[in-house]
């Protein structure tokens, strides 16, 4: 696994930052969202008309 892009967001609200990752030499995700949750970091994926494109457990 690889970060591929990653920028801060200082915007002030719940969200760190945005970026890029890379799974295998095959799988890229772009555009997930590392937010400040309760009880740590969460992080969200992009969705297309309100459906997600992908998931992770907690």
């Amino acid at each position: 696994m690889r970060i591929l892009r990653i920028t801060p967001d200082r915007t002030g609200g719940t969200v760190v930052a945005r970026f890029d990752l890379q799974l295998t030499d095959d799988v890229r995700l772009y555009g997930l969202t590392l937010r400040q949750a309760k009880n740590g970091h969460r992080s969200d994926v992009p969705n297309i008309h309100g459906r997600h494109v992908v998931t992770f457990t907690p």
